[in-house]
């Protein structure tokens, strides 16, 4: 076995501080590009998340077919006006101790 021929070249500056890249050195942006690859991609992954969502949601019809888990279903289906005014009114409490924290505080947290 052989082994690889691995050049390595150390980057040196010049005077103003520019790399000086060494003469046939590809330059990789010309040949790979892979923005618009990689933002398809998580485009593709979001509509994955949303189709899981919706495939779990549509899962609760099932749920009726069976008298205990619809029991639980009807509960939590009776209950969920009130968890909304619940949330609404933690929202509103957890944004006033931020904004409180804020004024108090300001930007001087060491990090």
């Amino acid at each position: 076995m052989r082994a690889a021929n691995i050049q390595y070249n150390v980057p040196t500056f010049d005077k103003d501080g520019q790399e000086d890249i060494p003469e046939g050195t590809p330059d990789y942006d010309a040949y790979v590009r892979i923005h618009m690859t990689v933002q398809i991609w998580r485009v593709g992954r979001n509509l994955l998340a949303i189709g899981v969502f919706i495939n779990f949601a549509r899962s609760f019809k099932y749920v009726r077919a069976s008298v205990h888990l619809s029991q639980v279903t009807d509960t939590v289906a009776t209950a969920l006006p009130e968890m909304g005014r619940i949330t609404l009114v933690f929202f509103i409490l957890f944004m006033g101790f931020t904004l409180a924290l804020k004024i108090i505080v300001g930007t001087a947290v060491d990090g």
